[in-house]
């Protein structure tokens, strides 16, 4: 007896992503079923439930070749995640910048469970030379695969049908074949409605839609995880004291910031000072300044907006895609200091964001 594991994970936004990634992975599961393979699907449990935009996962399973059963992956769908992936599939091209749960576990590099070897797929209209502007290096080699499409956002209730787990699905077969054959895709779309569509969406995806770059050792920005010590039992107290937070005192054993795909960006100039922006960030994020203004600590920033919705003064706070921003991991840039030290040079780069910022402002409208 003869079998072949294949594991996968899809790495989404929580909450604006959950339909997309269920569907994703129900997609993976049937089509790896009807071609007579065993496969399941299960979610983390440390991400349920989501929280907004905060970086969540499916796990699938396949199980191939004689003897492959439901017994054969019983003992995976036991697990909280599994140890290594073959296949890491990116659905929102800002986590590349760090998956950071809600259960939290430090900031990790998004192909923290890939195998040497293994694929790395992201949805994103960038080429594979920019997104490795975002990815830490490693020690071992994978393949960075780009499924060219926009991002796909929906929310709680809704899911955009726009094609993104079509042209995953197509890619997929595309670059892992032994994994998924087009075939299983195409019998799996064809069960749906639109079925028409659907195929072609994936054959277009087969066909033209995906880039792929080996990346060697040490290909990245340097980035060492550290993992946090987390104690057992026999570690810890028999009672003890956890401390409050103050009214705008922020945790410091958790930031968050990986749970953005935009970003706050303040024109200092035109503040007014009216405090809005400090009383309405639901994450204590605007830290004042001494002269009175109110600098973002993006560590902290969840991207919500509010911000920028609650500013009085037009184009004062601007939201911005990440991906414009080449730091991250933990270490953020200080825009009030920018502003302080090199005010025209501030006053052209806000300037140089703004066209971008007024697509995302007509978004939220």
């Amino acid at each position: 007896m003869s079998v072949s594991i294949y594991t996968l994970e899809i790495i989404y936004r929580g909450i604006h992503q959950r339909h997309l990634a269920r569907n994703l992975a129900r997609g993976i599961v049937y089509a790896a079923r009807m071609e007579g393979n065993a496969a399941l699907s299960y979610q983390r449990y440390g991400d349920d439930p989501e929280r907004d935009g905060v970086p969540a996962k499916y796990f699938v399973v396949i199980a191939k070749g004689a003897g492959s059963s439901e017994d054969v992956l019983d003992a995976e769908a036991a697990r909280v995640e599994p140890d290594f992936v073959d296949v890491s599939i990116v659905l929102d091209d800002t986590i590349l910048k760090g998956v950071e749960s809600w259960a939290w576990q430090g900031i990790q590099p998004v192909h923290l469970k890939l195998r040497p070897n293994g694929l790395l797929i992201v949805v994103s209209k960038k080429n594979p030379e920019e997104l490795l502007r975002f990815i830490p290096a490693r020690d071992s080699p994978y393949k960075l695969v780009v499924v060219q499409g926009e991002r796909s956002i929906g929310d709680f209730w809704t899911f955009p049908d726009d094609g993104t787990v079509e042209r995953v699905l197509g890619a997929i077969a595309k670059v892992a074949p032994d994994v998924l054959s087009l075939d299983g895709v195409k019998r799996f779309l064809q069960s749906l409605d639109k079925p028409d569509v659907r195929v072609n969406r994936a054959v277009e995806a087969y066909q033209a839609l995906v880039r792929l770059r080996e990346v060697k050792p040490g290909e990245g920005i340097p980035y060492k995880y550290e993992p946090p010590h987390l104690p057992g039992y026999k570690d810890m107290m028999i009672g003890g004291a956890i401390p409050g937070l103050k009214p705008n005192q922020r945790n410091p054993l958790f930031t968050g910031g990986t749970a953005k795909h935009y970003r706050p960006v303040i024109n200092f100039d035109k503040c007014t000072k009216c405090t809005l922006c400090w009383e309405y960030c639901p994450d204590s994020v605007f830290d004042p300044t001494p002269d009175g203004y109110f600098n973002p600590a993006l560590a902290y920033c969840k991207g919500c907006g509010i911000c920028a919705e609650v500013c009085p003064v037009p184009d004062t706070i601007i939201m911005v895609d990440e991906l414009e921003f080449e730091d991250g991991y933990g270490k953020f840039i200080d825009e009030y200091r920018m502003w302080k030290e090199n005010r025209e040079g501030y006053r052209k780069w806000f300037e140089s964001l703004l066209p971008k910022a007024q697509i995302i402002s007509a978004r939220k409208r």
